[in-house]
């Protein structure tokens, strides 16, 4: 049975020309390879395990990854989070990429379409691609970046937006778009922390390995350490947005138990009164007298101007 191919393999050389081969053929001279793999291909395993160190296997393999760089025989054994910019999909749903990087080898590893790769593909068939296996991670890398940085960005301007809103009204509550932006803050964070510090292992892994894009690299470090600084401020913000809410909510409940309570403690004795002089039994007072009800109303206006001053004297109201 012919197996079959990987999503996409190319031969590259020196001078960053891109050949389409089968990941079975035989690499040409003065190359190195790289081989992107779906990770539910059922050749994936086979190959891996007949091609790559063990240690490798046992990463690009794994259903669930974090953030990290590691140093393994003169290479490095890379996994990294991507926005998932697919249709359908939320983009705080990062996608992670797996890879295993030497001189003359990548090997790339997806579960789901990352844009960032697949613009490097395109890119590969039309002839051109990076001329060193280390400036095609940078790529990547670079294409990840920046699209964490175009989300923060749009996250921290929709955070302004709340704030201009919430700020310039006197009352309004956030809704679902404020916990689906808050919900999204805290998911992407917490890829992209451990992702900048991947990428500075990153950068001591391909300067030991003689690797020319180290600066490269390393601003690209510099950029997601910015990224995780962005979004957690972002994260601060919203948070202290979701307490004045709040507390605005907590004081406007307040006032109106307030005004609810005043209320009660004038009409308390009203009730009482009321109460007293609604019962139907003998010897209740004023029934023969034709000035008793003018009398009583009278009585209770004094009752009330009455509650109104000690609540005023005791600084209640």
């Amino acid at each position: 049975m012919t197996p079959m191919p990987a999503l996409c393999t190319f031969d590259i050389d020196t001078s960053g020309a891109a050949h389409s081969v089968l990941h079975t053929d035989p690499m040409r001279q003065n190359c190195y390879r790289w081989s992107h793999w779906d990770l539910g291909d059922e050749d994936l395993l086979p190959w891996a395990m007949n091609t790559l160190p063990e240690v490798v296997v046992a990463s690009l393999m794994q259903v669930e990854t974090r953030p990290r760089a590691t140093g393994f025989d003169k290479g490095a054994i890379v996994a990294l989070r991507g926005m998932n910019l697919n249709p359908g999909h939320d983009d705080e749903d990062m996608v992670s990429l797996r890879a295993w990087v030497t001189e003359n080898t990548v090997v790339t590893v997806r579960r789901r379409k990352l844009l960032a790769v697949d613009d490097i593909r395109k890119t590969a068939e039309t002839g051109h691609a990076p001329s060193t296996s280390w400036a095609l991670l940078a790529d990547m890398v670079a294409g990840l970046s920046i699209r964490i940085q175009r989300k923060s960005i749009e996250m921290e301007e929709a955070t302004l937006t709340f704030e201009e809103q919430i700020f310039e009204s006197e009352w309004n509550m956030p809704g679902v778009e404020f916990a689906q932006l808050r919900r999204g803050v805290i998911r992407i964070h917490r890829y992209i922390a451990p992702q900048a510090q991947a990428l500075e292992d990153l950068v001591h892994i391909a300067s030991e390995n003689g690797c020319t894009n180290s600066a490269e690299l390393n601003e690209l470090a510099n950029l997601m350490r910015r990224n995780v600084e962005e979004m957690a401020s972002t994260a601060s913000r919203l948070a202290a947005l979701f307490d004045h809410t709040q507390a605005q909510h907590a004081y406007k409940q307040g006032q109106n138990s307030f005004v609810l309570s005043i209320i009660a403690a004038i009409f308390l004795p009203l009730g009482f009164v009321m109460g007293l002089f609604g019962v139907n039994v003998a010897g209740m007072p004023g029934l023969e007298w034709p000035w008793a009800f003018a009398t009583l109303c009278l009585s209770l206006v004094g009752i009330t101007a009455l509650a109104v001053l000690i609540l005023k004297r005791f600084k209640v109201w």
